[in-house]
């Protein structure tokens, strides 16, 4: 019995410690809002006990207790006992008062702080309204200045607010800009366009302003949010004719599936990060820095253009680059896997760390690269390059050149020809020809990605 009386105790002494834990938290809050009123609680408490102590100290009971007793005996209460005390009285009553007063400004302050913010919210909600309803309109003007209204009202805004506007903003972005309609593609297809979006409609330079408008705002917002990273998705959007200017790189993370950027321009040097996933960037204008991480996946980049600095472990996968130039542009840390580089141009680019895995070099121009820093090449790769007489690739050990491959630019009219040779097929002729006839395919099936001369407008 005993024990099961111990073990009921410590039972409940068990839950009663629980449910101090559980509301410790609860309670504490109600202590800090409540914090005025304990204080001044606790202080008109002290100064009660003050006084019952003073009247003891001064010993006022005698002189009730002698005007009870009839003896007529005078009490031992002096005129300075009396008026110190009188004077201690009256401080504990001003303090009263005071702590009073202090109480009720407090309380006024919060009420009119709490205007104030209910004012601000309301300020923030209608302006808010007003630029979401002119995102709406259908004049080009009015939807421009709803973004703008966005734009003015997130620069004094909370965090929590900034990320509410460009979440808004997102949404319009990926509303605007939906892919029209897009090729069928067949199988012989997919090995050419990679699955990416071949619009068959046509766009204006003018449609595209919506968009930008929206990226601008957006990338100034995500910059006030300071070094958190903002994760920007673009999914099946139409986004040709793009024009992304911003030189300032912004804590912005962006992916794009499935979009159409062809005939782009793209400063990707404005994201921290980019994820580019079954898109078309056929004659595609990118700018790069080595702190931007990128990562091309699946894409149909047909004469694409790259400048500035790839690094950062940058990859390139199962993507169509053929006749992309990648001149002057330094590599460090890239991969480039199971990709078609017929055609491309890496003439005095640099190559630091950078791997070639189960790649196609037919007619790919290397000429004045450095290629010392590069691996997973193979003679018959090299065999199939072409390159400026007098301005010759490094290659990495062991691999030489064909001189076969060698042209010169001091023909007529500077125009690139192939030197003498044993090739009766290349002798003298013009490298723009021969390339033509060699990448043909590569070529029309470009030309059937771009919108007929009368497709519609979407």
């Amino acid at each position: 019995m005993a024990e099961n009386k111990n073990d009921i105790k410590s039972g409940r002494v068990k839950r009663l410690w629980e449910w101090v834990i559980e509301n410790s938290l609860s309670l504490w809050m109600k202590v800090q809002k409540r914090g005025f009123e304990l204080f001044f609680g606790f202080l008109f408490v002290a100064l009660f006990v003050l006084l019952f102590r003073l009247w003891d100290v001064f010993d006022f009971s005698s002189l009730i207790e002698g005007a009870s007793d009839g003896t007529g005996a005078q009490p031992p209460v002096t005129f300075s006992n009396l008026s110190e005390f009188i004077r201690a009285a009256f401080i504990g009553v001003g303090v009263i008062g005071a702590g009073y007063g202090l109480v009720l400004a407090a309380k006024r302050t919060e009420k009119f702080a709490t205007q104030v913010e209910n004012s601000q919210a309301q300020l923030f909600n209608d302006r808010l309204g007003r630029g979401v309803e002119l995102l709406s309109n259908e004049e080009l003007t009015l939807r421009s200045a709803g973004v703008r209204i966005l734009e003015d009202l997130g620069k004094n805004s909370s965090p929590q607010q900034i990320n509410l506007i460009i979440n808004i903003l997102n949404d319009f972005l990926n509303s605007k800009g939906k892919l029209g309609e897009i090729k069928e593609q067949q199988v012989e297809d997919i090995e050419i366009y990679a699955l990416a979006p071949i619009s068959t409609t046509k766009k204006s330079r003018a449609e595209r302003i919506d968009i930008e408008n929206c990226l601008d705002t957006i990338q100034k917002l995500a910059e006030r949010l300071g070094k958190d990273s903002y994760h920007l998705e673009l999914i099946n959007l139409d986004l040709r004719g793009l024009q992304i200017q911003s030189g300032k790189r912004l804590p912005i993370s962006l992916k794009a599936i499935n979009c159409d950027f062809s005939e782009a321009d793209i400063n990707l040097a404005a994201f921290r990060e980019i994820k580019i996933v079954g898109c078309n960037i056929c004659k595609t204008s990118f700018v790069s820095e080595a702190q931007t991480k990128m990562k091309f996946s699946r894409c149909y980049g047909y004469n694409s253009k790259f400048f500035g600095i790839i690094g950062d472990k940058t990859v390139f996968i199962s993507s169509n680059m053929s006749r992309v130039s990648f001149q002057r542009v330094a590599f460090s840390t890239v991969r480039f896997l199971h990709c078609t580089l017929d055609g491309a141009d890496f003439s005095d680019a640099t190559f630091e760390d950078v791997k070639f895995e189960s790649c196609t070099f037919l007619w790919t121009d290397f000429s004045g690269a450095d290629l010392a820093g590069g691996s997973g090449f193979t003679q018959e790769d090299f065999n199939n390059i072409i390159y400026d007489e007098k301005n010759q690739p490094t290659l990495p050990r062991d691999f030489t050149l064909d001189k076969n491959k060698a042209y010169s630019t001091e023909g007529i009219f500077f125009s690139p020809a192939f030197v003498e040779s044993d090739n009766e097929q290349l002798r003298q002729r013009p490298v723009k020809e021969v390339r033509k006839e060699l990448l043909k395919e590569q070529d029309r099936y470009y030309l059937k990605s771009l919108p007929p001369l009368n497709a519609p407008s979407p």
